[in-house]
């Protein structure tokens, strides 16, 4: 490619475009100048929206978008103004390489308001992997965490492409809810060991933050992660510069990334920390035209990605196509590129040194006639090359990537898991470990028990006695009537002895009555006749002179034995939930906790009314014991290498990693768990790289892949060479120790 250098007399032409990021809490308007196919920022604002981007408005999207646009475009002309417009969104609007109907109405209605020509959009966190893809070399793999003022939204990037991404509430510190949600991923079995901050405003503490958490045993990390923090406006650049690939315009210098990096290990970590590249070392000038530099930057475009296919950047109905041709049109054909100096030869590398040898020993060699140069040209070019074969086969390294198929296999069985026993994995038994959490609270329910009530009917009697003698008789002596209403003395009374004459008159005694059941069918009226005890009505009668009265009955509600019995039934699973919140916390290591409670046992207990108590309600406070069971992830991984040792041969071998598993069906039953062990291992070769190297050391790459594809479970391999010579024989180092054996799993 060559350097735009400025038409002095003539009128440049300049084009401009406006990039729009859509955050989660904010938006950022970048207004960009294009000149001959070279962009530059004019302008930037930043405005934050009153909450989140998903439950704002359109009217406070238009609103928020307008503040930002406006304060971007004073840097232009009075009477210009930027039209063409790309977004750059999130993640989560995107699926299938469109944004969303809901949000693409939303942006359609903010475009046509704010008199917008969508030309394209690009992921945001797409962008920032692309970005960074171009200065490291190589697909970037890493955990990227966008901390906002109130949430953060994480993205699970794998050779950089988009896996999973989640957004919530921060909770505590934005470490610690990066820690809770990289736990909730259900696409990673292994974590890339990089976390990617991209801050809203730039904070040391929160760097520091991330380096000081200690991550969660529990995440899938194979080793302490390492803490890169974006420098400011990272996203910017990233985002400009591939709105510029993507409308086939080009950037002065391809951009250098410097971010801060941080390697934990253990508990110690030390801060690495480089200098942040200006926006002119990334390519984009800001208030400068590049092509008026007096020394501009070394640009380089390749020739593979001028011929790319023309690519199409749609979004509504709008269409901008960019090509090899247009990319070109740019540039003008009678510049020539600055050329590098030549770098200086390193002693350490022995064909350099051989050259300086030699171009020394050709300074300083006798004087010969003519004929007799040419004659020894020949034998020192023959030692050169014979040297120079000698020290390439010296030199020479290979590094072998073979690729190996997993033997999968599933395993089912019944087990226990047990608070009073260690493991026993020939019984199926894995010992378990009781995490307990005493809960305090209060219940109440409706009284529902029925009681009657009442007075008992009172009245006198006048007892009538032909006995031929006296009888007295005692306090509660029970009279009847004819419909066997009861009554009983109040006191006692004797009556006299009487003449046995029929004609004579009986004897009379008058006593206090009270009926013996409450209710008003005891108020009898008056002259009823009653008999006395066991007497015989011809000899003892009872009647009463007036109407017995005062009896009533009524029924209410009082407390039932079995209302306190519900209550010690209620607040155990009121308690429950917050019980198993607390548990929770107490679960620590690679301990995995089993929900299911092994034991309730409500220790204190105090109800406000007792059994037969007239109430509507009943309240209970108590206090209530729970324990629940818990297994770790080495005990029943241990389990499952014992249980599927038989199947794994010799030649074969399993890592804690290659073998999942799951317990379902968990039921607890006396202090026990018992539910059935899923387990899915993944067998790899047990493959011996210093007997593989020597075996295709010096051979053909050919002879060595039939080597090496003969080997148990292996799928393919390939070779790299270092040097890499052209026109020279593919041919392994003969020394074994200069091949490096890679072995990768394909899982």
């Amino acid at each position: 490619m060559k350097l735009p250098i400025p038409s002095f007399g003539k009128k440049e032409n300049k084009e401009y475009f406006l990039c729009l990021l859509l955050r989660e809490e904010k938006v950022t308007a970048v207004v960009l100048e294009e000149v001959r196919g070279v962009i530059k920022i004019v302008g930037k604002r930043e405005e934050h929206l009153k909450g989140s981007i998903e439950d704002a408005t359109v009217e406070e999207w238009i609103e928020t978008f307008d503040k930002a646009i406006s304060t971007a475009e004073t840097a232009l002309p009075p009477t210009v103004e930027s039209h063409k417009t790309l977004f750059g969104v999130k993640e989560s609007w995107v699926e299938i390489g469109k944004i969303k109907k809901d949000y693409l109405i939303k942006l359609k209605k903010v475009s046509d308001a704010l008199d917008l020509e969508p030309i394209g959009f690009l992921v945001l966190t797409e962008a920032i992997s692309h970005f960074l893809h171009k200065h490291e070399g190589a697909p970037i793999s890493a955990v990227f965490v966008e901390v906002g003022q109130k949430k953060l939204s994480i993205s699970l990037v794998k050779a950089g492409k988009i896996v999973e991404t989640r957004t919530s509430e921060i909770e505590v510190s934005a470490a610690t809810t990066t820690d809770s949600m990289l736990k909730h991923f259900e696409t990673a079995q292994v974590l890339p060991s990089r976390i990617i901050l991209s801050q809203e405003d730039r904070d040391e503490k929160m760097v520091q933050e991330f380096i000081a958490h200690s991550w969660s045993k529990s995440l899938p990390f194979l080793h302490m992660p390492q803490i890169t923090a974006l420098p400011e406006s990272f996203d910017v650049k990233a985002v400009v510069f591939g709105a510029a690939s993507q409308m086939g315009f080009e950037v002065l210098q391809e951009p250098t990334v410097h971010t801060e990096e941080t390697e934990l290990e253990g508990k110690n970590a030390e801060e690495l920390k480089t200098t942040e590249e200006t926006d002119e070392d990334f390519g984009f000038y800001e208030d400068k035209d590049v092509a008026l530099e007096k020394k501009p930057k070394k640009v380089h475009i390749e020739e593979e990605n001028l011929e790319e296919a023309p690519a199409t950047i749609k979004i509504n109905s709008h269409e901008k196509h960019v090509g090899k041709d247009d990319a070109r049109a740019y540039y003008s054909d009678d510049l020539q590129l600055p050329t590098e100096e030549p770098k200086k030869a390193s002693a350490r590398n022995p064909l350099q040194a051989f050259s300086q040898f030699f171009m020394i020993f050709s300074k300083n060699k006798p004087s010969l006639p003519m004929r007799g140069k040419f004659m020894i040209i020949p034998p020192i070019l023959l030692v050169l090359c014979i040297l120079l074969f000698f020290l390439y086969t010296q030199m020479l390294k290979a590094t072998i990537t073979i690729s190996v198929e997993p033997e999968v296999i599933n395993e089912t069985q019944d087990i226990t898991i047990s608070k009073d026993s260690n493991n026993n994995f020939s019984e199926h038994i894995v010992g378990g470990e009781v995490i307990s959490a005493a809960q305090q609270g209060s219940a109440s329910t409706q009284a529902t028990g029925k009681k009657e009530t009442g007075e008992k009917a009172k009245g006198t009697v006048t007892l009538f006695s032909r006995l031929a003698q006296s009888k007295t008789f005692p306090a509660g002596t029970t009279i009847k009537s004819s419909n066997s209403i009861e009554f009983t003395f109040d006191k006692e009374v004797s009556v006299a002895s009487s003449s046995a004459d029929a004609s004579a008159s009986p004897s009379t005694a008058k006593v206090a009555v009270t009926a013996s059941e409450i209710g008003k069918e005891a108020n009898l009226p008056s002259g009823t006749k009653f008999t006395v005890g066991n007497s015989n009505a011809e000899d003892l009668v009872a009647k009463n002179d007036s109407a017995m009265s005062g009896g009533s009955k009524k029924e209410i509600t009082v407390v039932d034995r079995s209302d306190l019995d519900t209550l010690d039934e209620k607040l155990p699973k009121d308690l429950k939930e917050k019980a198993q919140a607390d548990i929770a916390k107490k679960v620590s290591g690679d301990s995995i906790l089993i929900p299911e409670m092994v034991s309730t046992k409500l220790s204190k207990k105090d109800y406000d009314k007792k059994v037969g108590d007239e109430a509507k309600t009943v309240k209970l406070d108590g206090t209530v014991t729970f324990e629940a069971l818990t297994y770790t992830k080495e005990d029943l991984t241990a389990y499952a290498k014992e249980l599927i040792k038989d199947r794994v041969s010799e030649d074969q071998s399993t890592s804690d990693s290659g073998i999942d598993f799951s317990l379902d069906k968990v039921k607890v039953e006396e202090g026990e768990a018992k539910g059935t062990l899923k387990i899915k291992a993944h067998l790899l070769p047990k493959l011996d790289k210093e007997k593989v190297t020597q075996a295709i050391a010096g051979k053909s790459f050919e002879n060595a892949e039939k080597v090496i594809t003969n080997l148990p479970q292996v799928s393919k391999s390939s070779v790299q060479l270092s040097p890499n010579l052209p026109f020279l024989p593919k041919i392994l180092p003969q020394k074994a120790q200069n091949i490096t054996v890679v072995i990768k799993n394909n899982e």
